[in-house]
């Protein structure tokens, strides 16, 4: 594969963008959706051979980066193309000490849960009605040694470190 392009998003970038949000998600964000995130947001496109293959949106916190919305356009799915822009998140956190990345996946996008999973967050708490009308996991990632999920962790499941397989296994599902 030829090397990834990583750069700011631009206006310019939307239609593209619309296109692979729409191809990606149940309930895709619209141009307005995104007009009003990026406000107060930050967004970044990926390329190959300057056509754009994914994107990424998320927000600077004190102590974290939200990660809004990702997606990768279908034809360049299980490239290795996600876990780059979630590595370059995390180099982004790295820079921060004391810097994690927060995401929220819908209870029924089991793609991205294992997908979070895979790239080293922790499911640290369950968010009621947390994707419209559906729950939410909400996955957490961090640099330090004591990661700062686990401490998140412990605050929300009363003292316990976890991966969330204890809050999957607790409502029935499969961790």
């Amino acid at each position: 594969m030829p090397p990834l392009e990583f750069r700011r998003m631009l206006t310019g970038d939307l239609p593209r963008i619309l296109e692979i949000e729409r191809a990606s998600h149940a309930l895709p964000w619209d141009e307005g959706d995104f007009t009003r995130v990026l406000c107060g947001a930050d967004g970044r496109v990926v390329g190959v051979r300057g056509v754009i293959v994914g994107f990424v949106v998320f927000r600077v916190e004190p102590g974290e980066a939200i990660l809004l919305n990702m997606a990768i356009a279908p034809a360049w799915r299980c490239l290795g193309i996600g876990r780059a822009v979630v590595a370059e998140l995390q180099e982004f956190a790295r820079a921060k000490p004391g810097r994690g990345i927060a995401a929220l996946v819908a209870e029924r996008n089991v793609v991205a849960q294992l997908f979070f999973r895979a790239v080293g967050f922790c499911c640290v708490r369950i968010v009621r009605d947390g994707s419209g009308d559906d729950d939410a996991y909400q996955f957490a990632w961090s640099a330090e040694k004591t990661p700062w999920a686990n401490r998140i962790a412990r605050m929300v499941f009363g003292g316990k470190q976890t991966d969330g397989t204890t809050e999957a296994r607790r409502h029935g599902e499969k961790p």
